[in-house]
């Protein structure tokens, strides 16, 4: 009987340690950690999660009770690939996606970016008009041109990752610019 409760106690408590941890992967003192598969740079814990239900208008979200809310500016979303508009704590501001590197629209290095660009702006607006559930990721950080870093969550999947898969983005990798152009 002592060695049935043993067993039982064991699974018990592995099965609770299994599903306390996202992945056995090392973290910084912010829980945060680089990410071999793409390159990229991801957080855990300490980041706050805003879920949005979509209801073709997101700008009355009154079941919202977090912080952060995506907005709409001159009829879009999203300004580019990666670069939305939101509303945190009541200032409106811009979040850029993180792990992704999408074509620049407002100053362009050729033609060919440019087109690139407005395809990843679309694709990313479309998906946000027709969602049903909309999460926004995020520690509150913000990257070099004052945008707060943040992962954007469209019916359960990471627009990121989708924009990658699309061809329309790739992973973004610090201190490398992709050359759109070259292509």
């Amino acid at each position: 009987m002592k060695n049935l409760f043993f067993i039982f106690c064991l699974i018990f408590f592995l099965s609770l340690s299994f599903s306390s941890f996202s992945h056995s992967g090392r973290t910084n003192s912010e829980g945060c950690h680089n990410v071999k598969k793409t390159g990229g740079y991801h957080c855990h814990g300490g980041g706050n999660s805003s879920k949005i239900n979509n209801n073709n208008n997101n700008d009355s979200n009154e079941n919202n009770t977090s912080k952060i809310v995506l907005r709409q500016f001159k009829d879009r979303y999203c300004y580019d690939g990666d670069t939305c508009y939101v509303t945190i704590n009541g200032e409106d501001t811009k979040i850029r996606l993180l792990e992704l590197d999408t074509p620049e629209i407002s100053k362009p290095k050729c033609d060919q970016e440019l087109e690139w660009g407005l395809r990843a702006r679309d694709y990313i607006n479309n998906l946000i008009a027709n969602a049903k559930t909309i999460e926004i990721e995020t520690d509150y950080q913000k990257g070099p041109f004052g945008r707060t870093l943040a992962y954007l969550i469209i019916d359960g999947e990471d627009v990121s990752a989708l924009l990658v898969k699309n061809d329309l983005g790739v992973v973004y990798k610090k201190g490398h610019k992709m050359d759109w152009c070259a292509f």
